[in-house]
């Protein structure tokens, strides 16, 4: 996932996230971001559950089986901060979406509060999934490199 549609997952949400930055720095009352996981409840990490169920992940060495294990918990975490954000854009902006900005901001120009914080929520996954994916790169190679020893 960080290395096969992660990266297009990270442009989705920085190209929104910057939208929204920009909107707002010229004093515009914008729409918040909607990224969403089209069918999915979370990222996918049930490869790690395979591998140890399958006992294949023995085949490496132990420290890297450690830095393994590191990723898909990190992986895990990802997907839990991706939830949090869903499970708050589930009811604060996507259902709205229609209604235009009015739905989203008060009559006195501030951002709604669980807005606010669905939006941070957002910002707070795309910088994980980037860590995930400069990460995943690091892991395959060092996994290429010990499948070939």
């Amino acid at each position: 996932m960080a290395e096969t549609q992660g990266p297009a997952f990270q442009r989705e949400m920085t190209k929104e996230l910057s939208d929204w930055d920009q909107a707002l720095a010229r004093g515009q009352r914008p729409i918040p971001p909607a990224f969403q996981l089209r069918g999915a409840e979370r990222p996918p990490t049930g490869v790690w559950d395979a591998a140890v169920a399958t006992d294949t992940i023995e085949l490496i060495d132990p420290e890297l089986f450690f830095e393994l294990a590191r990723f898909y918990n990190r992986a895990k975490s990802a997907g839990d901060l991706y939830q949090r954000y869903s499970t708050g854009a589930q009811s604060d902006i996507w259902p709205h979406i229609e209604e235009g900005p009015a739905a989203f901001w008060s009559a006195a120009g501030r951002l709604r509060p669980e807005v606010t914080a669905d939006v941070q929520r957002l910002r707070d996954f795309r910088d994980r999934q980037a860590e995930l994916g400069r990460e995943a790169r690091q892991l395959r190679a060092k996994l290429e490199r010990n499948c070939s020893s």
